[in-house]
């Protein structure tokens, strides 16, 4: 329950202050935190009421519109993040919308922090940090990649700009915000070494910054490259000593052996090449780096790396209804229709594009009472076959293994059932170290491997 709840309205005259938790703000948010403030503004904690969710709130300063034309173009170019999508390594950008006046970005929340504070309070260094450390660079390039693959170059790569879960899931956050903070207008005349900084092509961060960023010339994707190898061995240092990237760059050797966590020398002679002022000198992409660093973990760990390959989910169904219902929040019922539209070609049975689409369709008049009714107890039935079918099917799996409990033999240590397109499969641990796949309707094993 929230204690003494404020109300904050939409308008000019309200301001919306750094201790707003409890604070309900117009139609769908209450505040949940206090704002972690910034160099250009603030972030807050925010639970969306309708969705049931965190999201992140992150608003610039009032005094840096100066104009509707600068609000205009700020939402633009925040387009870019929310257009990435779905992305195991990109923090989900919802969408743009006015509060208090102020253009604000709502965005997925991440209960780790950043990294930039997991290196500071030296959580990042609890317990296995070489692994961990590891671990995040890889995250880092899987995310940066993705988003290069789509045409869209970041301009301010560093710590800060890496959120992360509890458990360490990290995600690249801020797409295209450098070029949006480049539309505002900058009065404070005092830039610290570790805030955005603006030229004619964006955003960029001295402290991470690459030659290229600093002599103003066109950018690459690897000048991305380049700032994510200043922000890796930061991790590795824990600091940066350094008040411009271009010096952590010339001087990287130097750095190398005061590291707070050992640097493996593959990796150093992989930050080495990252870090070369020219950078047609620099691997070529994110894909390139990370081949690298999986053998790096592999050889400092002693395992292959644990994480499956990112996948990206832009124009799946579950990407399409969240985007749907991103349009709804905004007013724009037209573009959401669109979207669960192409969410049920791509996916007929999508149980929630079915569900939003006929809730939404009802509500406005489209369709009447009963057809209404009629489609979502259509979606209701489809659900109800699936629980039923799934039910079914696991029945059927612990069946097929009541001989061998009856037996007393103990052929499996754990169990996962798993659904795949073909049918749903049984993967068994054996305590010897041996792992079995077997489908369940058919009871034969697929395949089995043993592990050493």
């Amino acid at each position: 329950m929230v204690k003494d709840e404020k109300t904050i309205f939409d308008t000019e005259e309200t301001v919306l202050d750094s201790e707003a938790a409890d604070a309900i703000l117009p139609d769908t948010y209450r505040v949940e935190s206090n704002a972690i403030e910034g160099g250009m503004g603030a972030v807050w904690r925010v639970h969306h009421t309708g969705w049931n969710v965190d999201l992140a709130m992150k608003r610039p300063k009032a005094s840096l519109f100066q104009s509707e034309k600068q609000k205009e173009n700020f939402a633009r170019e925040c387009e870019a993040w929310i257009n990435l999508g779905l992305h195991p390594h990109i923090v989900s950008c919802y969408y743009v919308r006015e509060i208090d006046n102020v253009p604000s970005i709502f965005s997925e929340w991440m209960d780790g922090g950043s990294l930039k504070n997991a290196i500071e309070n030296e959580r990042l260094y609890e317990g296995n940090a070489a692994e961990r450390i590891l671990d995040i660079a890889i995250q880092f390039a899987r995310g940066l990649y993705y988003a290069h693959e789509q045409g869209l170059i970041h301009q301010d790569v560093k710590p800060d700009n890496l959120l992360l879960t509890k458990d360490w899931d990290a995600k690249v956050a801020d797409f295209g915000i450098a070029r949006a903070r480049a539309t505002l207008t900058v009065l404070d005349a005092d830039i610290q070494t570790d805030a955005t900084m603006f030229s004619a092509g964006g955003g960029y961060t001295p402290a991470y910054c690459s030659m290229e960023q600093m002599n103003g010339e066109q950018l690459t994707r690897r000048t991305d490259v380049y700032s994510w190898a200043v922000s890796v061995m930061e991790m590795y240092l824990g600091e940066h000593p350094w008040q411009n990237g271009v010096i952590a760059g010339a001087v990287c050797e130097e750095y190398f052996p005061d590291a707070k966590v050992s640097i493996p020398q593959k990796m150093q002679k992989l930050l080495g090449k990252c870090l070369n002022a020219k950078e047609t000198e620099r691997p070529h992409d994110f894909a390139e780096i990370e081949k690298r660093l999986l053998e790096i973990y592999r050889e400092e760990t002693g395992k292959d790396y644990p994480r499956p390959v990112s996948k990206a989910a832009t124009d799946t169904a579950d990407s399409l209804n969240n985007r749907a219902l991103s349009y709804i929040d905004l007013g724009n019922l037209e573009d959401a229709q669109r979207c669960w539209k192409q969410a049920l070609v791509f996916s007929p049975g999508h149980l929630e594009s079915s569900y939003n689409q006929s809730l939404l369709l009802w509500r406005n008049g489209v369709i009447d009472d009963r057809e209404g009714a009629r489609r979502i107890a259509a979606v209701d039935k489809q659900l109800a076959n699936r629980i039923y079918s799934e039910g079914i099917a696991l029945k059927q799996a612990y069946d097929f293994l009541t001989p061998y409990e009856k037996s007393h033999t103990r052929y499996y240590n754990t169990l996962q059932l798993v659904a795949f397109d073909d049918g749903l499969y049984l993967l068994l641990g054996h305590e010897s170290g041996s792992i079995a796949c077997t489908e369940v309707i058919s009871k034969k094993m697929v395949w089995s491997v043993t592990c050493h």
